[in-house]
């Protein structure tokens, strides 16, 4: 997910405490964070190692409680444990970054991507499958 030399499109990010609203997302240089810009052009991060998986649809719990209806084959969620050492300990709630993308294929192209680099960073394959699966890494 990482065009070189183009800023990659704009997607819409699900919040627990705002409305939605448009951030542009890439993996870092080094393919360790799930980055994105949004409002007030701040950049936030997700560790890569910390992902647990990625669910395709409208599943997530944000994406269930919402009130706009994008179509499904447009939505994704990365759960994700909220730091490093609560992943390692297995302590602590896991999160969701949840995403509407423009198109299908959009939506497809980011699930297996950031299924593959979180597969790759956890010593697995490519792991990406299609469909709409549990959406786990382990393989």
């Amino acid at each position: 997910p990482r065009a070189a030399g183009r800023r990659p499109p704009p997607l819409l990010k699900y919040c627990r405490l705002s409305k939605p609203h448009v951030a542009h997302f890439q993996l870092s240089l080094d393919e360790t964070r799930l980055e994105w810009v949004g409002k007030n052009a701040r950049t936030k991060h997700v560790p890569i190692s910390c992902i647990l998986r990625v669910l395709e649809g409208r599943h997530s719990e944000l994406f269930k409680k919402a009130t706009s209806q994008h179509p499904a084959e447009l939505c994704f969620s990365v759960i994700y444990a909220e730091n490093e050492k609560k992943h390692k300990s297995g302590t602590g709630k896991p999160r969701s970054l949840d995403v509407v993308c423009t198109d299908r294929a959009q939506a497809q192209m980011w699930t297996f991507g950031v299924r593959a680099v979180a597969a790759r960073a956890k010593g697995g394959g490519v792991g990406g499958g299609g469909g709409s699966g549990s959406g786990d890494l382990a393989t």
